[in-house]
């Protein structure tokens, strides 16, 4: 009997009864495919983050920081001291106080001393009692009247510098001028009254005995002082 691939008239190479193989199709790789090796998961694995680099903090310890204030608060003074010389005031005045530093001043932590008092027509009386002088050429630029509200600075190196911070009501009226030779001090008369000047004033203004000058007093009260606004020369 003829066999079965006889019978079918088909051509083999491989006995009967046995299974063929698979034909196999050869892969091909996608150039944009990376087939991951052993090495390569064996390096992905073990992969280390690169180390983070920190910006170091400045250490305040190793900061001279007192130097850098007192620098600082040195440049402050200096600044303040070319702003007062281009407003035509004068230099504040060295170791001017009266009294001794009481526990009720205001220490900052500059080592400046700041207290309030009320100007009396010619030095300012501090909340201790004490007694400060003030330049008379800054009060009679400033045309301080008796009564008005101060602010004195005391530096570290014995610097006054004084503040206007209220001013009090005010009123102006038209005096003459008079000079006291015995105690060469200069006076307003207004209707029989006479007020003190500052004489920095007089020689601001040029004024002479008899001219006409326009005086600055508190709105409300009697004083003993008077700012000088402005003199009529004759």
């Amino acid at each position: 009997m003829d066999s079965i691939a006889s019978i079918l008239n088909v051509k083999t190479d491989y006995p009967i009864g046995a299974i063929p193989a698979r034909p196999t199709t050869p892969m091909i790789a996608d150039e944009n495919q990376t087939v991951p090796t052993t090495l390569t998961r064996r390096i992905e694995a073990e992969k280390i983050d690169p180390p983070k680099t920190t910006t170091p903090k400045p250490n305040n310890d190793n900061l001279d920081l007192e130097t850098i204030k007192k620098s600082i608060h040195s440049i402050r003074d200096q600044l303040e001291a070319v702003i007062r010389a281009l407003d035509g005031l004068p230099e504040p005045i060295i170791g001017g106080r009266a009294g001794t530093a009481t526990e009720s001043d205001l220490v900052l932590a500059t080592g400046e001393k700041i207290l309030e008092g009320v100007f009396n027509g010619e030095k300012m009386i501090g909340e201790d009692g004490a007694e400060y002088a003030v330049p008379p050429n800054y009060a009679s630029k400033s045309k301080l009247v008796e009564g008005d509200i101060m602010k004195l600075t005391i530096g570290r190196n014995g610097s006054f510098i004084y503040k206007q911070i209220k001013p009090i009501e005010r009123k102006k009226i038209l005096g003459v001028l008079a000079y006291d030779l015995e105690s060469k001090k200069w006076s307003a008369t207004h209707e029989n009254r006479h007020y003190k000047i500052l004489t920095a004033s007089i020689s601001f203004y040029k004024g002479k005995v008899g001219d006409e000058v326009v005086i600055i007093l508190p709105e409300i009260g009697r004083s003993d002082w008077a700012a000088v606004d402005n003199i009529i020369s004759k």
